[in-house]
């Protein structure tokens, strides 16, 4: 036994199994020589061979309480969490003030998605033993999976204070500051863990995502890169590395990152659905290439959990006032924030109560407004899917709106769990999700035009006017006239994300400025705060002998000074194939055109569709050679643009896309016909909404 255990203080744990296996065959009833092999076995990857070790001790004693905890923890090695809790259990009843076994118990709990139970299991083993580092850490986790993110700062920041060594304690605390947004608090952290430990691949990685989210995006590459020199199989690192090559605009590159990161770790869903969603932006992307890789990515993830899933009887639902229930990450100041909240605040103003499930760590005074027009508020961010499931379940929705779809904060493995009878895609992602378990999309008649319902998964649902009803800002100013009037040239502007300014575009915009003698460009966007990102812009353009002089370039600003650098255009250019939603509006409504290209995808049609609501189609083009002469035509007619500049904002006030409350009666009927249609036993089916003054 001596050999043994002086060979495990030394590492050597294949010669210390060996050595106390020798042991056994001497003497079988050594219960200490099974213990001792059980761990050996455990700290070498094998935890069902230690697992039978440590049966084998509590057969020969069984109130040793460390064989029930050294069973439990290989049991959780095993993923077998809940046969672990009722060993960590069985300890606490031999000895209940057993900090390890409370702190064990707890991490059971974790798995199996009981985070309340296992906080107060970490408080419980923190209260008998305040030095135990795994037990606040955890304890942290368990908080912050209730959504309760400000106890876990508190509970990480403490830990930091008292445990300076601790990396972990330091990059929890960073990544729950950045959820937070509080950007230089984090970095702090941060750059302390890694001064720790120079070489930790996750630290960087933590690092890069913070850089990221200031824009500094060829610094977040960095330590992306950073991180896979540390540990190339690091598959949430090629995953972010995809991210930041994304928002640079390297979309094939990025594309390659994210197959990386699948490749390396196949249950990694995050991965798949970043690979999809970009396919959006790449040029000559198509309806059925979407739907492809949507359904593909549905089959891998979705398929394992449809078994599972509660059959939903229409017989057991009551027949009154159906009840609704929207899940996103993105109630707050956010494009998807902004295009929800006016219907959600006439719904309530017309009676309806529903539950709003809020995915996010941080909120705002978008946030509130959602609170108050909200009957029901849960903020579920951190949440296993298996508990936000059950809690759906719990409250009865009948039915439950998606509003992320394949983007960031999306709760796409709930809805693959089918919690609602109903379950509708709306305004978050412009493609189809591929799943199954949604049953509705809505749209209108020309994000999704005739004969293209085969490309989509769920069945289309057109409302009569537009698919989002928008409130114009009260602080916008009044519309001045075209800055050509003082400034001598035409301005060419775009405020899309830098993404979605592609090759083809770029190309594009060089043919009108070349035809429209003296014009400028503004190009403004948050990725443009990225000095590397800028060189990049400036070369695309001059390779299509456009001068650097002839281009004016801004990153991220105030609300206020985006507005201002609107305004200072005459004409906006539609980045293509994927088309501005959120920023046409708020470009039209101060009172500059909007040119646009749309094709058969959804999200080429936005403007599209904002542009026909107002009355001006004539901007919309189907390819580039007519989007340049659009553009062009309009940029050479001075007197028009004065005149359609003072037009615009007024014809909008009076379009169907600033009347929430009439947004708010279709959409009833919409949610009121999936209703009875469930209720009639009779399967999901795609229908359109009159229109209905």
């Amino acid at each position: 036994m001596a050999a043994g255990l002086a060979l495990m203080d030394r590492g050597r744990l294949g010669d210390a199994a060996a050595c106390f296996e020798r042991v056994l065959a001497q003497a079988p009833d050594e219960t200490r020589a099974w213990m001792a092999l059980g761990l050996a076995l455990l700290d070498l990857g094998r935890p069902a061979d230690a697992a039978e070790g440590f049966r084998r001790a509590l057969a020969l004693a069984p109130d040793d309480v460390k064989a029930h905890l050294n069973l439990g923890a290989a049991l959780l090695r095993l993923g077998r969490a809940a046969e672990a809790a009722s060993w960590f259990e069985r300890a606490l009843i031999l000895e209940p003030d057993y900090a390890r076994a409370h702190g064990n118990l707890g991490t059971a709990w974790l798995d199996l998605g009981r985070h309340v139970e296992a906080a107060g299991c970490f408080e419980r083993a923190l209260a008998l033993a305040p030095d135990l580092v795994e037990a606040a850490l955890n304890l942290g986790v368990a908080l912050e999976r209730q959504g309760r993110l400000a106890d876990a700062v508190s509970v990480w920041r403490r830990l930091a204070a008292r445990q300076p060594g601790c990396l972990e304690a330091h990059l929890n605390l960073g990544a729950a500051l950045m959820e937070q947004g509080q950007l230089t608090e984090a970095a702090g952290s941060l750059n302390r863990a890694l001064a720790l430990k120079p070489d930790s691949a996750e630290s960087h990685l933590t690092l890069g995502v913070l850089l990221r989210r200031q824009n500094r995006l060829a610094d977040a590459e960095d330590r992306f890169r950073r991180a896979l020199a540390l540990f190339p199989g690091y598959a949430e690192a090629h995953l972010n590395l995809g991210s930041a090559l994304q928002e640079q605009g390297h979309l094939d590159e990025a594309l390659a990152s994210f197959e990386r990161a699948r490749s390396l770790k196949p249950d990694l869903a995050a991965a798949g659905v970043a690979a999809i969603f970009t396919r959006l932006y790449q040029p000559g992307t198509d309806l059925a290439g979407i739907a492809a890789a949507a359904r593909q990515w549905a089959d891998r993830y979705e398929a394992p959990l449809t078994p599972a899933r509660v059959v939903h009887d229409p017989q057991r639902r009551p027949s009154g006032r159906y009840r609704l229930g929207f899940v996103s990450g993105d109630f707050r100041a956010h494009a998807v924030g902004f295009l929800v909240l006016p219907a959600l605040e006439a719904l309530a103003r017309a009676g309806h109560r529903f539950t709003c499930y809020a995915n996010q760590a941080t909120e705002d005074e978008v946030t509130c407004r959602f609170r108050r027009a909200a009957a029901v508020w849960r903020p579920v961010f951190g949440w296993s899917d298996q508990a936000l499931d059950a809690r759906i379940r719990a409250d009865g929705i009948d039915i439950l709106v998606d509003l992320s779809g394949y983007t960031a904060l999306n709760r796409l493995l709930v809805f693959a769990r089918k919690p609602a009878p109903i379950q509708v895609a709306w305004v978050g992602y412009p493609a189809t999700t591929g799943l199954e378990a949604m049953d509705y999309l809505l749209a209108d008649a020309r994000q999704v035009p005739a004969g293209a319902e085969r490309y989509y998964r769920e069945r289309v649902v057109r409302l009569p006017d537009g698919y989002v009803a928008w409130q114009p800002p009260d602080d916008a100013g009044p519309v001045g006239p075209p800055p050509a009037a003082a400034n001598g040239f035409i301005t060419f502007g775009s405020f899309n994300a830098l993404k979605k300014i592609t090759p083809p575009v770029i190309a594009a915009w060089s043919r009108i400025l070349h035809r429209v003698a003296d014009a400028r460009l503004l190009i403004k966007t948050q990725a443009l705060s990225c000095p590397d990102c800028r060189r990049r812009c400036v070369g695309s353009l001059a390779a299509h002998g456009i001068t650097p002089e002839r281009i004016r370039l801004a990153g991220a600003t105030t609300p206020d000074q985006h507005r201002e650098a609107i305004a200072g255009v005459d004409l906006a250019l539609d980045s293509f194939p994927y088309s501005g939603g959120l920023t046409t509006l708020e470009t039209l409504w101060l009172g500059v055109p909007v040119v646009t290209c749309a094709a058969d995808t959804l999200c080429s049609r936005h403007a599209l569709g904002y542009l026909s609501v107002v009355g001006r189609e004539e901007w919309v083009a189907y390819d580039a050679d007519r989007y340049v002469e659009i553009a062009v035509g309009l940029a050479l007619d001075g007197p028009g643009l004065t005149a359609l500049r003072a037009g615009l904002r007024p014809r909008m006030a009076s379009s169907p896309l600033c009347d929430s409350d009439r947004f708010a009666r279709h959409l009833d009927r919409a949610f009121a016909t999936m209703w009875a249609t469930f209720l009639a036993g009779d399967p999901p089916r795609g229908f359109e909404i009159s229109r209905q003054d």
